[in-house]
């Protein structure tokens, strides 16, 4: 048995379809040939672990970003999703970043690839100026306490929570997929994955849509094949 991690990313402009175990969600379904027009979103919480909303500790260039009690009209836990991958602190030009030295996480006015992410269907939130390699990414985490760090993706973190992050206007879904034919290794017949299937979309600020499938999970080879 093997570990199976993929990711899928698509920018949607008129529709979104997210299926799952029990139906099919649509999102921004719009008639063939209507107009589509962009839809600004404002600026909403994203929340982590033990039910806490990251958060800066002020608006200013180079502020630290934590984890604190969620409270809805906060302006310091306002957050844009832009189509370029940047999350920004609402009303202000300031972009969440990480550190490329420390790894701490806070507020930078520069976009680079530090200030860009992906909210991934496995609710971890992957740093793109960080993770060279896909298969080894560094995502948003919380050590338990104080500033907001990058780091490696662990088992051990995702299962206590600390690397697991709910991104605003998205939509998540699992689904359990048993004896699927693999489709890879110039054939479909190979071999039979069993795994489970996270899937998710996000509405942006522009009115477009991202979209992630993560599978996890294992393969068993047929004989002969």
């Amino acid at each position: 048995m093997m570990q199976i991690r993929s990711r899928f990313i698509a920018m949607v402009s008129v529709a979104a379809l997210l299926a799952a175990g029990t139906g099919a969600v649509t999102l921004g379904a719009a008639p063939a040939g209507a107009a589509v027009h962009a839809v600004p979103l404002l600026g909403d919480q994203i929340q982590g672990p033990s039910g806490r909303c990251v958060t800066a500790s002020s608006q200013a260039d180079g502020a630290a970003v934590v984890l604190s009690s969620c409270r809805k009209n906060s302006k310091l836990q306002r957050w844009l999703l832009d189509a370029d991958g940047t999350i920004g602190l609402a009303g202000t030009a300031e972009l969440l970043a990480a550190d490329p030295t420390s790894k701490l996480v806070m507020l930078a006015a520069t976009a680079d690839g530090n200030s860009t992410w992906f909210g991934q269907a496995d609710k971890t939130l992957v740093n793109i100026g960080q993770s060279a390699d896909p298969q080894h990414q560094f995502v948003l985490t919380w050590p338990g306490h104080g500033q907001l760090h990058v780091a490696a993706r662990i088992l051990a973190g995702e299962h206590a929570g600390w690397q697991h992050f709910t991104m605003p206007h998205t939509v998540y879904a699992s689904t359990k997929l048993t004896n699927r034919p693999d489709s890879g290794g110039g054939g479909d017949s190979w071999a039979l994955d069993t795994m489970t299937r996270q899937s998710s979309v996000t509405q942006l600020a522009d009115g477009s849509y991202e979209a992630s499938i993560v599978d996890d999970g294992g393969f068993v080879t047929v004989y002969g094949n």
